[in-house]
């Protein structure tokens, strides 16, 4: 019997490396379909980006702050707009460190319009439905012997806020657009 021959190139006593996978695009190819997408839905459907997950803690809240100032800078936004929401991504930070112990968060770039999005979500009770209203919009609320600003102040810093909490934790997602909308009234 003759021994299988070795499939590894000669003089190399490495094993050939497999390819990588083809399903993963590169950069510009998930630019170019991000643009396709929203070109055709006119900015309806948008390929966000995700820069990087951040572990929160309260020593942990000013990476998000950086991340969150790169990623203005990158897409524009003005400095008072930029101040505006790290101002919000802090609370918000510092809201899931305090309440839940820790938390992470996210970064990301929308197609539509260089729309900046930070996501943080946390592990802990989530915001009482008796409280939430008070929570949510009464300046100078709290449960955690804090000031009790950090919610109000999210809603008037960010163009918008979506909430999403429960037992099992609270998520919030604040947005930023690259320019101020005027005002509906």
């Amino acid at each position: 019997m003759e021994p299988i021959p070795d499939p590894t190139p000669t003089g190399s006593d490495q094993p050939a490396q497999p390819a990588p996978p083809r399903n993963v695009p590169s950069d510009r190819e998930d630019d170019y379909a991000g643009e396709i997408l929203a070109s055709i839905t006119d900015f309806f459907v948008c390929l966000d980006r995700e820069f990087r997950v951040l572990a929160l803690n309260p020593a942990a809240v000013q990476d998000l702050r950086r991340a969150t100032a790169e990623v203005c800078q990158s897409q524009g936004l003005s400095e008072e707009r930029c101040h505006d929401l790290i101002t919000a991504v802090s609370e918000a930070g510092m809201n899931a460190a305090v309440h839940a112990g820790e938390g992470e968060g996210q970064v990301f770039v929308g197609a539509q319009n260089g729309v900046v999005q930070v996501r943080v979500a946390d592990r802990g009770p989530g915001i009482s439905l008796e409280h939430l209203p008070h929570a949510t919009l009464r300046k100078g609320f709290t449960t955690a012997r804090t000031l009790g600003h950090g919610m109000k102040m999210m809603i008037q810093t960010s163009d918008r806020i979506y909430l999403r909490t429960g037992p099992n934790g609270t998520t919030v997602v604040i947005e930023q657009e690259r320019v101020a909308r005027p005002p509906s009234w």
